[in-house]
């Protein structure tokens, strides 16, 4: 039977490897990654709805798994805000860079008026095995209205799967890998953005 161990202790050494103690908090965050502009929409107005994730995740402490599928949670390591919140200001910072300035807000902020584009994330997975992978699955959707015609927003759905080594321990390669992570999922949402507003 898997089981759940909460605690400083068996988290921060499952992380770090050897022994650890029990000490302060600490707090981490996602960053966007720069990348070249996929397209110029400068005017262009983009919603990103408030992310969905597991439960088990959706916590202010860090959660990995081990060798044997152990779960743990963390006191000591914590995101510095919802990771529902994370990922969906990661994903606007990255769209912005990969839609040539385009406005981009994210649940909580405030919303843009009338936007143009509204995108749904939802994740099935968010897992963290220290020293061996971190892997990801994300059900995406994305809807452009149509400002000429009443009728339904053009929109395109998609899957994305990804898995990432995590060549040795500590909490930097992680967050490199979970940047990593949202930053292809923001080339897939830019592609299908521009797809979705190029005439047809």
């Amino acid at each position: 039977m898997r089981w759940f161990a909460r605690g400083v202790t068996l988290a921060t050494a499952l992380v770090f490897g050897g022994c650890a103690s029990s000490g302060p908090e600490h707090y981490y965050a996602l960053e966007a990654l720069p990348a070249p502009p996929a397209g110029l929409a400068e005017s262009l107005r983009v919603a990103v709805d408030p992310v969905s994730l597991p439960p088990l995740v959706d916590r202010a402490g860090m959660v990995f798994r081990d060798s044997q599928g152990e779960v743990f949670v963390s006191e000591e390591l914590r995101w510095a805000e919802p990771l529902r919140e994370e990922v969906g200001r990661v994903v606007a910072q990255d769209l912005v860079l990969r839609l040539g300035g385009a406005r981009v807000s994210a649940y909580p902020q405030e919303p843009l008026e009338e936007p143009e584009v509204t995108i749904r994330l939802a994740i099935g997975q968010w897992q963290v095995r220290p020293g061996q992978e971190f892997r990801a699955s994300v059900d995406w959707a994305v809807l452009v209205m149509q400002s000429d015609t009443p009728a339904a927003p053009r929109h395109r759905e998609g899957h994305l799967v990804i898995e990432t080594p995590l060549p040795g321990r500590g909490i930097g390669v992680m967050l490199e890998a979970e940047d990593r992570a949202l930053a292809q999922l923001s080339d897939a949402l830019a592609g299908a953005i521009l797809s979705l507003r190029s005439p047809t």
